[in-house]
């Protein structure tokens, strides 16, 4: 099947079938074959991802920005209305400057849906999550750069709730906190390097 491409509008008017084409700011390719990643009836999309977080998957904007000033580089499919505008449905990759992974995961509609993986430049995970039209559910798990554990809770409904506990880079317990609903709730526990209990307090319940 030949690589084509429907035409897209840009700022208002029709961009003819072309095998690049600028989008807003965003230099992208697409090709509305490829098996090797994208599902009949999508696009493939490659351009930088914009950084402001909601696209590699919750990353917070200063530590986006960190790592990818203009935008990380990102490849990810969509589906392409009559009018042209573009909406994000079936699997994301980005990648850091040099080539290693950066994050990867899933949309369906516009929404991001499925487990989501980040990483770090050296390979190692930086995080696993799962999210369901585009709220965050079940366990997220956060590592330090060295491997171990650096926090780990559940979401419901985009939600914190139940235990979360945040880990030092040496895997010492550094923090427990409860959730409700996702306003935090109960005893605070914070701990000392050696696994001794530093401090405990009880919080006043409000949204985290």
């Amino acid at each position: 099947m030949p690589n084509t491409i429907a035409p897209v509008r840009s700022k208002g008017r029709m961009v003819a079938a072309a095998r690049t084409v600028v989008l807003g700011v965003i230099l992208i390719a697409a090709s509305n074959c490829a098996p090797d990643f994208c599902s009949p009836g999508t696009i493939k999309v490659e351009g930088r991802a914009e950084s402001d977080g909601r696209v590699l998957g919750g990353i917070d904007m200063d530590t986006l920005d960190r790592i990818c000033p203009e935008g990380c580089p990102a490849v990810w499919c969509a589906t392409q209305a009559d009018d042209g505008r573009l909406t994000r449905h079936g699997p994301f990759a980005s990648r850091y400057e040099d080539g290693q992974r950066n994050a990867s995961g899933s949309y369906r509609n516009g929404k991001r849906d499925g487990v989501w993986v980040g990483r770090y430049e050296n390979g190692a995970r930086r995080y696993v999550g799962t999210w369901v039209a585009g709220a965050k559910v079940g366990v997220w798990t956060k590592w330090h750069p060295n491997g171990r554990k650096l926090s780990e809770g559940a979401y419901r409904g985009d939600r914190k709730v139940g235990l979360w506990i945040s880990f030092r880079e040496t895997g010492n317990k550094w923090l427990t906190w409860s959730f409700v609903d996702g306003r935090l709730s109960g005893t605070m526990t914070t701990w000392n390097g050696d696994g001794t209990v530093r401090r405990q307090a009880e919080v006043t319940p409000g949204r985290y």
